[in-house]
């Protein structure tokens, strides 16, 4: 490995940090947020009256999370390395995926 192969492979490691930590970190700060919110709304008596609110929080909490490991996951898999996820891993991955693609598929079709 020549010096110039090093530092192009270092630039791609170093972007790929940086990309991991911003989406992280925005994506963290999202779900706190989301938390903090969800915890408010249970301190009035309107949340147990109509407890929606409270499962479409939920369910924005799990698809940040999960689109944060799928992107996440492809930052990594962009620099070689995808070896810290495991085979079982990656199939619940896939079946989220298409999950989620069904549904918003099934959702612009009533549209």
């Amino acid at each position: 490995m020549n010096k110039s192969q090093s530092d192009a492979d270092i630039k791609r490691l170093t972007t790929a940090v940086t990309d991991i930590a911003i989406i992280s970190y925005s994506a963290l700060s999202e779900i706190n947020a989301i938390g903090k919110l969800i915890l408010l709304w249970l301190e009035t008596q309107e949340a147990y009256r109509d407890p929606t609110t409270i499962f479409r929080a939920l369910d924005n909490i799990v698809y940040t999370a999960q689109n944060t490991i799928e992107t996440v996951g492809h930052e990594a898999e962009a620099v070689g390395v995808d070896d810290y996820i495991d085979q079982d891993t990656k199939r619940r991955q896939r079946a989220a995926e298409e999950y989620r693609n069904a549904i918003m598929s099934e959702k612009q079709n009533k549209e």
